[in-house]
């Protein structure tokens, strides 16, 4: 087991690489989607699993490697559909996409696409606060549409 952290492109707008965050454990009623969250591969025999760093391309990660994700939703019903509203008690995450959108998947195509399991470790925190997708996005002040729009 290498004990590495792995960031996730889900998570790129997030400065981690610089500023590593610490994991926060948080109660499940305060979850969100889109809370970045650090969680640990476990070893179920799957070996190791491909993630898409933030710089694209793959980086590996193995059991006992950490990694910076994203609470998410996935219907792709061609390949996985998923939720991370379906994770139990046991704090047991699944990788939904190789870009690490985490939740617990419902149901594969056949064959199924590769999937790790992992456990939650934590909301991914500076200074005790919980880190969120919109906390790293750049606010715009909203505009009205001046443009055509034609509908088909």
């Amino acid at each position: 087991m290498s004990g590495r952290t792995v960031i996730g492109s889900i998570a790129r707008g997030g400065d981690f690489a610089l500023h590593p965050p610490e994991a926060l454990p948080r109660p499940r009623g305060e979850w969100r989607t889109g809370d970045y969250v650090i969680a640990e591969m476990m070893d179920t025999g799957t070996g190791r699993f491909e993630v898409e760093p933030p710089g694209g391309g793959i980086q590996e990660i193995e059991p006992g490697d950490r990694l910076i994700g994203a609470l998410g939703i996935r219907a792709a019903t061609l390949t996985l559909v998923g939720d991370w509203h379906g994770i139990g008690e046991d704090l047991e995450l699944e990788t939904l996409t190789q870009a690490g959108v985490l939740g617990r998947c419902t149901s594969t195509a056949v064959p199924p696409p590769p999937i790790a399991r992992l456990r939650y470790l934590g909301h991914a925190a500076r200074s005790g606060r919980p880190l969120t997708m919109g906390d790293c996005v750049r606010r715009v002040p909203e505009r009205s549409l001046e443009a055509p729009v034609i509908l088909i």
